[in-house]
Formats: structure tokens, sequence, C-alpha cells
């Protein structure tokens, strides 16, 4: 029972990639990097290597997104390549992602809680010299 239970997860897995699904989870995953890398907060430093990340964000999106548009409009495709290219395709898409991420993180203050009191008991200076003439 156990070998049929884990060809039928194998078949059912590659017959919903063989729709081109992983394609679109790949342009998925590496939208958010586009807000990751363009993304510019006053006094954090800048995204690392930006132009490079999002040139190779950018060719696999045009990738992914043609070659599931090939898939939908039937065209005849050598569909075990597709198949290898998609399962190559989506851990790179997931790399990046997680680059962007470290990338990004990286990027903010150490200690986000000390910058947030800060920032709070700056207000509250602020506040209490403007109103302390009022009764």
């Amino acid at each position: 029972m156990k070998d049929n239970q884990t060809s039928n997860i194998a078949s059912a897995f590659f017959s919903n990639i063989q729709g081109g699904e992983l394609f679109l989870y790949c342009t998925s995953a590496l939208a958010p990097v586009f807000y990751m890398a363009l993304y510019e907060r006053p006094g954090v430093g800048g995204f690392p290597n930006r132009s490079g990340h999002i040139a190779v964000v950018v060719i696999l999106m045009i990738v992914c997104g043609a070659v599931f548009s090939l898939i939908k409009g039937d065209v005849d495709l050598h569909q075990e390549g597709i198949i290898y290219l998609s399962l190559w395709l989506y851990p790179i898409s997931v790399l990046l992602l997680y680059l962007a991420t470290v990338y990004h993180s990286a990027r903010h203050p150490k200690n986000p809680a000390e910058k947030m009191r800060s920032q709070e008991e700056d207000f509250l200076k602020h506040f209490n010299d403007r109103h302390s003439g009022k009764g």
C-alpha cells in the first residue's frame, strides 16, 4: 500500500506541473523581489547589487511567462524538458527570494525595538514641548 500511495503522490505531482503551474509559482515567488529591491526608506542603506538582482528576476519572469503561455497555447513542446526546466527554475526563484529577503532585512536597524523607542521618546518630547504652555 505504501508504494502505491507514493506512486499516486508522485503521479499527482507530475500531472500538476505538466500544466506549467511551477512557472506561475516562479513568477509569484519573484514578484516580492521587486518591492524589496526598489523600496528605499530614508536612513536605510541601498539594496546590494540591485540592478543585477532585478535583471535576473526580469529574465526569469519573462522566460517563465513565455513558457507558461506556450504550454497554455497548446504549442508542441518537449514535455519532459519543460518539466525539468520548471523543476530547476522554481528552486532558483525561491533562492533569489531568500537572498532578497536577507538583503532587505540586513538593511534595517539591528534593534528595531530600540529604534522605535527612541522615535517614541522624540515624539513625546516634541509633543510636550509644544503643549507645555497649555494648561
